[in-house]
């Protein structure tokens, strides 16, 4: 399965014309895996043993690639996992409820994947994550 597929499920709930609150909900949800599940297929490329890395893991490893554009779009999945986090556990804040901020994130998770499509392959990116790896003693 193409995880962007996902981006376009969001679109379609977004999209809706009676969108309700679970639909906007769920569109940040499905935001979020069509970039984490891109960046994960991306890093599987890069190193077979990268595809089992986890939320936090991927967030780390993107913002410290040494690439500025791959490290950008590393920074906005971190802050999309946070939104992802109210979205689906903290009923109580309704920031995932507001069209406008749905509408923000699909428009940042296109930006994520095209960085992504565009910058994330190639040793230089591969050496720079080893690196991190070997400065934080990971994996």
């Amino acid at each position: 399965m193409d995880p962007r597929d996902f981006l376009t499920t969001a679109i379609e709930l977004a999209n809706k014309t009676s969108a309700t609150k679970a639909d906007l909900r769920t569109a940040i949800s499905r935001t979020y895996y069509a970039a984490f599940n891109a960046a994960l297929e991306h890093l599987a490329k890069l190193n077979q043993a990268w595809e089992r890395l986890n939320h936090g893991e991927v967030v780390r490893y993107l913002s410290n690639s040494g690439n500025v554009d791959i490290e950008r779009a590393g920074n906005l999945l971190g802050r999309l996992h946070s939104l992802r986090i109210i979205a689906d556990y903290r009923m109580l804040n309704s920031r995932p409820e507001n069209k406008n901020t749905v509408v923000l994130w699909i428009r940042r998770t296109r930006n994520i994947v095209d960085l992504l499509d565009q910058h994330c392959h190639g040793s230089a990116i591969a050496n720079g994550i080893r690196e991190y790896e070997r400065k934080v003693g990971s994996r």
